[in-house]
């Protein structure tokens, strides 16, 4: 049991860019707009492809670590760290940004773009089983 805590605490040693990228999304939600020196234009949907970017972005960091680190894919465990957890991480950001801060609020449509790209790291792993259930892909097998 005490061996299975120590592995858990080393996540950030052993994945190093999704813990980069988690904290981003944790300074970037939490950080007074005025404080990122950035002027977007202003675009309607602008931020919400940015919320989609973000999580689709983690998330596909997160599958290629693993995937690399890992001959076997845990279905499972993947499913709930890198599907279930950042939906999760998504909607209590969401509510505390509506609750404990007065420079930003709760956006379900935010939500929503989140668990899209959440969603759609998904072509990560689908991509990799292709690849395993099948050999070799098209372009590899047109430069042989």
């Amino acid at each position: 049991m005490h061996a299975e805590i120590i592995r858990h605490l080393t996540l950030p040693k052993r994945y190093p860019l999704t813990t980069l990228c988690i904290v981003l999304i944790f300074v970037l939600c939490f950080c007074h707009p005025s404080a990122i020196p950035l002027k977007l234009p202003s675009v309607i949907g602008l931020d919400k492809i940015a919320h989609f970017i973000m999580y689709a972005g983690t998330c596909s960091v997160m599958w290629t670590e693993y995937l690399r680190k890992h001959q076997r894919i845990n279905y499972w465990r993947m499913l709930l760290l890198a599907v279930v957890a950042p939906i999760l991480m998504s909607g209590m950001i969401e509510i505390i940004q509506g609750i404990k801060t007065n420079y930003r609020g709760a956006d379900i449509y935010d939500f929503y773009a989140n668990s899209f790209g959440v969603l759609m790291s998904l072509l990560i792993p689908y991509g990799w089983w292709l690849k395993q259930k099948f050999g070799t892909t098209a372009q590899e097998k047109a430069a042989k």
